[in-house]
């Protein structure tokens, strides 16, 4: 079994929980209103029950036994780079992460949006499907998107509706616009509308 921690990661406008291993690489993130932290805890958990293989310990209470001095500097240099993605301090951070969850397909999407999607650049489902050579499966794009369980380093919140409306978002469309608004800046009025 191997173990991962979890902790909160604290931005101006809304919180990340973290999973992530001894070697500092995210396993697991969600987006969360700042005063979400418990429904988040219980939705992790949840969805940790689909992958028996990993035990989810809070950072804050795990042994000493489990996290030696070297891991805690890789997990605390992660959690920083984390940090400064969500406060928008450094919108190109490169932060290690292993895809645990997701079908052949959902992965095959969530690579696209990791190497075909940088900071400041948005797609719809319909683009997505028809780069993949699925034109007609803007709906399973969709499903695809909405079942990532790695938020913001994976972005599935540059994508949106054909009509260019911020659409569906796992963590809440509040939280969507939000990440669009500092990602696009000044673009964000001219290419999204609300």
């Amino acid at each position: 079994m191997k173990n991962l921690f979890y902790s909160f990661v604290s931005g101006s406008e809304y919180l990340v929980l973290v999973a992530l291993d001894t070697e500092g690489c995210v396993y697991y993130a969600s987006a969360g209103e700042l005063n979400s932290q418990a429904s988040m805890v219980e939705l992790m958990e949840k969805d940790f029950l689909k992958a028996p293989e990993f035990r989810v310990n809070s950072l804050n209470s795990a042994s000493s036994s489990l996290v030696n001095k070297k891991s805690e500097v890789k997990i605390k240099d992660t959690l920083e780079k984390f940090k400064s993605l969500i406060d928008f301090e450094n919108k190109d951070e490169k932060i290690p992460y292993k895809v645990v969850f997701g079908t052949p397909l959902q992965r095959k999407v969530w690579d696209y949006l990791v190497n075909e999607l940088p900071v400041g650049s948005i797609s719809t489902y319909q683009k997505i499907a028809q780069h993949l050579g699925m034109p007609n499966s803007s709906r399973a794009i969709g499903n695809c998107v909405g079942a990532n369980r790695i938020a913001v380093v994976i972005p599935c919140h540059r994508v949106i509706g054909s009509s260019g409306k911020i659409t569906g978002y796992r963590y809440g469309t509040n939280i969507k616009k939000t990440i669009l608004q500092n990602e696009l800046g000044s673009k964000y009025g001219s290419t999204i509308t609300n």
